[in-house]
């Protein structure tokens, strides 16, 4: 289905709610793509190399949500309880897991760099 991961970067602010919504379509950016059977997670790491995670975003902890799974819309969101912690991060990667074969299916669609900036 996807040949690459999209560059999306975020920003976020450090003390406040991190929230942005998608929508996956196929090439011609009009149809799109079902996330039916399908889980969204996306995982903040310190570095691209890096094994552990500093924010792991999935439906159980509502921080990636499918909010219209037939049309490929959903949402990601981090609280500013935890964008307020002193930490550094140098990427994320968000990934489609499949349901019902999860260990072999998973498709990496978006990554990028994260930066915190400071609050005002």
């Amino acid at each position: 289905m996807f040949d690459t991961a999209e560059r999306i970067d975020f920003i976020i602010q450090k003390g406040a709610k991190f929230y942005q919504e998608f929508q996956l379509t196929e090439d011609d950016g009009v149809t799109p793509i079902s996330l039916v059977g399908k889980k969204v997670v996306c995982t903040i790491k310190q570095s691209f190399n890096a094994n552990n995670w500093v924010h792991q975003l999935t439906e159980a902890n509502e921080g990636a949500t499918r909010l219209d799974p037939a049309n490929g819309v959903f949402c990601i969101s981090i609280p500013a309880t935890e964008t307020s912690k002193n930490m550094s991060t140098e990427g994320h990667n968000l990934k489609l897991i499949d349901d019902e074969y999860h260990t072999i299916e998973t498709e990496r669609i978006i990554e990028g760099k994260v930066t915190y900036t400071s609050d005002v």
